[in-house]
């Protein structure tokens, strides 16, 4: 339904949601969702006071934006959702070396993809939210929003890490 890119020199925040079942209510859910994970990103990842300083702190943040990505979408009547939020950034490596690291925090069944142009492939980095299950369609396996109550569904939440090199996509 929704997504949303903030793109910067050496890093850029990606987040995607997928509103479970159709009409209006799943779509407030999948806006709520991933506006109100990236503006909670973009603050935390940016502020001057307390910065992340490893992808450890960036992963923190990423699982502490869905506590705002769940507020806004309780608070706006919205019903529920998948989420899929990554974060890219350019590491620092020893000898100078840079590198790139790519954190990924999803609820549901929002995949994350990466092109890798070294091998030429596709690689899914959340492949271990359905190891060993078959997806159902029908079945999102966890989602934000009013699922349990005024609770989420984080059955099938997960945190991915992966290093990324120049050209992948």
């Amino acid at each position: 339904d929704v997504f949303a890119v903030i793109s910067r020199p050496n890093n850029a925040i990606l987040a995607i949601a997928d509103g479970c079942s159709w009409g209006p209510k799943p779509r407030q859910a999948a806006r709520c969702a991933v506006r109100g994970s990236m503006e909670y990103l973009n603050q935390k990842l940016f502020d001057t006071v307390d910065k992340p300083h490893n992808t450890q702190d960036i992963v923190k943040y990423m699982l502490m934006s869905l506590h705002s990505a769940q507020k806004m979408i309780v608070e706006n009547n919205g019903t529920t959702t998948t989420l899929c939020v990554a974060v890219v950034s350019e590491l620092d490596k020893p000898r100078g070396e840079n590198g790139w690291g790519l954190c990924v925090v999803s609820v549901g069944d929002s995949p994350c993809f990466v092109w890798q142009k070294k091998t030429r492939s596709v690689f899914e980095v959340t492949s271990a939210s359905h190891s060993g299950h078959v997806r159902d369609m029908r079945d999102s396996g966890g989602c934000l929003g009013v699922s349990i109550g005024q609770e989420p569904d984080l059955e099938n939440l997960i945190c991915c890490h992966m290093t990324v090199s120049e050209g992948d996509v």
